[in-house]
């Protein structure tokens, strides 16, 4: 019998937190049991071994990102959509620095819920970008490009390359706005 207030739900949640408060440590079920207070073979009550929790923490980040990029753009249009989209990626991945990574990456080939919410993402970014207006192929690289600004000031950010005094600020409103070819502010 599964340990009163254990679900499958809480074991991710644990997961993750985990994963944030600890981001240079491997997520393991033999930690994550030891926290949770149950021996390891308990959780395998409500995941499918390692693999699976790692997709369903991976899952939970990007439906999360997906919130935040949506409440923040919710209303916006073109430059200023653009900007808060910008600024709620930076502060997800400031909240959560081992989570952000995991909401980068493509879905897993087969993954139907993977696949699913990274489309909801890609769908959240495509309409606070408004590529409606643009080609197809345009479309797929002004979100690169948006993309790849973005999220390179923010890998830099994080692993402590931006030493110099200006304002890290400034700099990524700046990056945003060159990325995107107007200005944001």
């Amino acid at each position: 019998m599964p340990r009163a207030g254990l679900n499958a739900a809480r074991v991710v949640e644990r997961a993750a937190e985990l994963m944030d408060a600890h981001p240079t440590d491997e997520l393991s079920l033999a930690a994550l049991a030891k926290d949770l207070g149950v021996q390891t073979p308990s959780l395998y009550k409500h995941v499918n071994g390692l693999g699976q929790l790692r997709s369903a923490v991976t899952y939970s980040a990007k439906t999360e990102l997906a919130r935040d990029l949506a409440a923040a753009t919710v209303g916006l249009s073109g430059p200023c959509a653009a900007r808060a989209l910008a600024d709620a990626y930076r502060d997800y991945a400031r909240r959560h620095p081992a989570l952000y990574p995991l909401t980068v990456r493509a879905p897993e080939a087969g993954d139907h819920a993977d696949e699913q919410i990274s489309a909801a993402l890609l769908g959240i970014v495509h309409a606070a970008l408004g590529t409606h207006r643009l080609n197809e192929t345009d479309a797929v690289h002004a979100v690169r490009v948006f993309r790849a600004t973005v999220h390179g000031f923010i890998s830099l950010e994080s692993s402590g390359a931006f030493a110099l005094p200006e304002s890290t600020d400034q700099s990524f409103a700046l990056a945003v706005e060159r990325a995107l070819g107007v200005q944001t502010r």
